[in-house]
């Protein structure tokens, strides 16, 4: 795994740039019961969607 690009640093967390290798714990997050609500929609994404879906914007030179 690489270090993390930080844009905006905290005492208690910090905000850094998305990345590939990280999309299996984003897919976990995005799934999770409260999150899919907070989302507003009410099924979880496949692995396989998800992982589209990051190609398709990888493809379109914008990150997620």
């Amino acid at each position: 795994m690489s270090d993390p690009h930080i844009v905006l640093p905290g005492d208690r967390l910090a905000l850094g740039l998305p990345r590939q290798d990280m999309l299996p714990t984003y897919h976990r997050w995005e799934n999770d019961p409260r999150t899919i609500l907070g989302y507003g929609t009410q099924m979880p994404q496949s692995w396989e969607a998800r992982a589209a879906g990051w190609d398709g914007q990888a493809r379109n030179g914008q990150r997620p």
